[in-house]
């Protein structure tokens, strides 16, 4: 009686095996629709959608140039980095900067970034390179989970005049750390030289598929800012199978999405 027990109990855990876990992080407008689907090894998976947590750095430029939109950008900043910390998952820093750039080593609280703003001056040279160089650093020796994004978010006019880096330099930090930079552009055609401001936010745009925010004349740009966010989720789906194994992944969806072509199985 006891050996038939037993063996049903074997045919049982055979018939069921143990299920584990995928981890799918998708980018793109629209990938928080209803519509997506997801394929492991070739078999329709059951998924749960993630917001994907924030690891950022929000980057203010208090350079001279920049002192026009100053009570905006106060504002903005303060605004934009409540909001991406409002759900309690994502996680920040605040950093400034003009030829000299000051950043936090430790998270940070709305609140803490509302009073820093307000007590910056604005004045001197601009370094984008170098700011965006440093923030790239910083990102990866903040803590954080595997399946955070890894952002950062510029408030600048994209004139740049001081940096000692090249640009390549910190593009290919960007690139190898997978971190992609959000800039938004507070840019003046009044002013000589903001076309090639424009073109050095919309080049470090690119090289984390994002979009750049350009502004001609100033605006509450915090809608903007969370619904490019919002462009990457995080597909969570159970899996009959062991864990440590590759597995090969299919998205599918109305919209072009971005997504790794083999994940873990966890």
């Amino acid at each position: 009686m006891m050996l038939a027990a037993l063996s049903l109990w074997a045919l049982l855990m055979q018939a069921a095996p143990q299920t584990n876990e995928v981890v799918v992080p998708v980018f793109g407008k629209g990938a928080g629709g209803s519509d997506i689907q997801l394929s492991v090894d070739g078999t329709l998976v059951e998924v749960v959608k993630e917001k994907a947590p924030l690891r950022f750095v929000l980057l203010m430029d208090v350079s001279g140039s920049s002192r026009p939109a100053q009570q905006f950008l106060i504002k903005q900043v303060a605004r934009s980095f409540e909001a991406f910390t409002a759900g309690g998952k994502s996680r920040g820093v605040l950093g400034v900067f003009n030829d000299r750039i000051a950043m936090a080593k430790n998270y940070m609280t709305a609140d803490e970034v509302a009073e820093v703003t307000k007590s910056v001056a604005f004045r001197g040279g601009s370094a984008v390179i170098d700011a965006i160089g440093d923030a790239c650093k910083q990102l990866t020796v903040l803590p954080g989970g595997k399946n955070d994004r890894k952002l950062i978010v510029l408030f600048t006019d994209g004139m740049d005049n001081a940096s000692l880096h090249d640009l390549p330099d910190t593009e290919k930090c960007l690139r190898s750390n997978d971190i992609s930079v959000l800039p938004v552009g507070i840019l003046d055609p009044g002013i000589g030289g903001w076309k090639r401001g424009e073109e050095l936010l919309k080049r470090l745009a690119k090289v984390g598929g994002t979009d750049a925010v350009l502004l001609r004349n100033p605006t509450d740009v915090t809608q903007t800012l969370n619904e490019l966010v919002d462009s990457e989720i995080v597909l969570r789906g159970a899996v009959p199978i062991e864990k440590g194994k590759t597995v090969s992944i299919k998205v599918e969806s109305k919209e072009k999405l971005a997504y790794p072509a083999n994940v873990m199985v966890h």
